[in-house]
């Protein structure tokens, strides 16, 4: 059997929810994915900590078990829509159950201004938080997915409508990066001093390093950090369906069906994700070079020379323009995930 064939298919949300939940809380949790799926949010399970990304980043379910979970929802402002008004029983609701930021250590903190049906708060995370929700929340939550839908759907019609135009932005972004020297000099990182982290299986031979991991969490992490933004530089082989790399947060390439998918988390989003359709397809078993460039002006992805994604509108490029002092620091690190098996020749960092 080839490693390919060894791969292990993402575990869906609903069979978590089974082996975690009981009661009404698992009856509830499943209700709730199946409503939500009828609607059109897709979802992947991220992590085995039974966190499940809805389509866009706009959801997600926490499972803790075994009656104890919970649903995040929302993101930045959430306004009403003309076709779907909010009743004021349903803002009282939605506004008892704001999510304000726990200091978590996220780069978000300290929450950001929004705007929830209406009313101003400080200090948000993500838009909702709904702890152990009962049959009867669960009919304000549904309402609260419908207006979600409703406004996703009019925020993806203007978002295609301009993407010729964002597109433009971040090429531009780019070339502007590409002329501008570097902070610090290039570092070639010595593939034989990543700490393991959560038990990667690793082994070394002929100067490559090749790992590979049952489940989602473990990586290979540079004993350095680097600081604020950076440029990485990966030559890499996949074997199977899925390689990441770590920033802060996750760059992931990850085979859905009969392509590959491009996967980026805000830096600052506190767990909002961004997924780019066919804009991830890599060789299957060869080497290849991908660059992940996280820049104060723009984020942008090259793989074999090619560009596959420059965009200008993430949170934590807004952050660095409005938040004198914002600055971040992380390891940079890489993961094989669900059995697929990754081989790596080289790995450099620049502080950009």
């Amino acid at each position: 059997m080839s490693e390919h064939n060894q791969t292990i298919a993402r575990p869906k949300i609903e069979d978590q929810i089974k082996n975690t939940l009981t009661g009404d809380a698992k009856k509830n949790a499943l209700d709730f994915v199946s409503f939500v799926r009828a609607n059109g949010f897709t979802s992947n399970l991220i992590y085995t900590s039974a966190f499940d990304y809805m389509t866009h980043g706009v959801g997600v379910v926490c499972c803790f078990g075994p009656n104890d979970w919970c649903i995040f929802w929302g993101d930045d402002d959430y306004f009403e829509h003309e076709d779907f008004p909010a009743a004021e029983k349903l803002k009282e609701f939605a506004w008892a159950n704001v999510n304000f930021c726990g200091q978590c250590g996220c780069p978000s903190k300290p929450g950001k201004r929004a705007n929830i049906l209406g009313k101003d708060f400080d200090g948000v995370c993500t838009s909702f938080v709904f702890n152990n929700p009962d049959a009867e929340a669960l009919v304000h939550i549904k309402k609260l997915v419908l207006i979600s839908k409703l406004n996703l759907t009019r925020l993806m019609n203007s978002y295609e409508a301009s993407m010729e135009e964002r597109e433009a932005r971040g090429k531009a972004a780019l070339l502007t990066l590409e002329k501008t020297p570097p902070r610090g000099e290039a570092v070639d990182i010595d593939l034989t001093t990543l700490a393991n982290e959560n038990n990667m299986k690793v082994n070394y031979h002929n100067g490559l390093l090749k790992m590979t991991t049952p489940g989602d969490q473990a990586k290979m992490a540079t004993g350095r950090k680097f600081t604020d933004t950076v440029r990485i530089e990966l030559r890499a082989k996949l074997t199977g369906d899925e390689i990441r790399l770590w920033y802060i947060d996750v760059l992931s390439l990850f085979r859905d069906g009969n392509t590959f998918k491009l996967l980026l988390r805000d830096l600052t989003n506190g767990g909002k994700f961004f997924g780019y359709i066919d804009c991830g397809i890599i060789p299957d078993d060869e080497f290849f070079d991908i660059e992940w460039i996280v820049g104060r002006e723009v984020m942008a992805v090259v793989i074999n020379g090619g560009l596959r994604h420059a965009c200008t509108d993430y949170n934590y490029i807004r952050y660095y323009k409005e938040r004198p002092g914002f600055t971040v620091s992380s390891a940079v690190s890489i993961a094989a995930a669900w059995g697929s098996t990754v081989t790596v020749e080289s790995l450099r960092v620049t502080e950009i």
